[in-house]
């Protein structure tokens, strides 16, 4: 059921209020305005407004940051001063959760050239026990890989070789991808 047409505008006595859209709030360059004008000591609400949004928008920017300017925005700022730029697809800033850091994120790895880093087990110096450390080890995709040109290579057909020519032609490419 619900109200009829038009009770808002019998109750207020004035036409409803058209919206003229969402306004453009998650623009990259609007978030930049707005942290340039807080590093220059201006409120959130002052902020906002310079920077185009909302004063809300402003002061809701500045709480979910914690009152911290984001990390990322930073660094885009910094790249662009020394003339690089970071892809916005493929940058992302990564929580690097440990034994003393134990909040939950969205992102807590990331993969750099084979090797992906995250929180791993690690033995203490004295080896009895163990902690948790932000640790790289081989990736996914590089494991897959290795184990694919492993699998080409076909040793299980290779009979009449003897067990000391197969360990001699192996292990310099055993030994290039350890060493890597």
């Amino acid at each position: 059921m619900g109200r009829p047409r038009g009770w808002a505008a019998a109750r207020a006595g004035r036409p409803t209020m058209r919206s003229p859209g969402r306004p453009p709030v998650a623009r990259r360059e609007h978030r930049q305005r707005f942290w340039v004008a807080i590093a220059r000591g201006m409120p959130s609400e002052d902020a906002g407004i310079e920077a185009g949004v909302s004063p809300a928008a402003g002061t809701r920017w500045f709480r979910h940051s914690g009152g911290i300017r984001p990390v990322s925005l930073a660094l885009s700022e910094r790249m662009e001063e020394v003339g690089l730029r970071l892809h916005p697809d493929k940058t992302k800033v990564v929580y690097c959760k440990e034994r003393k850091r134990r909040l939950d994120y969205e992102c807590t790895s990331f993969t750099f050239p084979g090797y992906t880093f995250r929180v791993r087990k690690a033995p203490t110096r004295d080896g009895r026990s163990m902690f948790a450390a932000f640790l790289p080890a081989i990736s996914g995709d590089a494991l897959k890989d290795k184990g694919r040109i492993i699998r080409r290579w076909r040793i299980n057909l290779r009979t009449a070789s003897d067990l000391a020519e197969i360990a001699e032609w192996m292990n310099p490419i055993i030994r290039g991808w350890m060493n890597y």
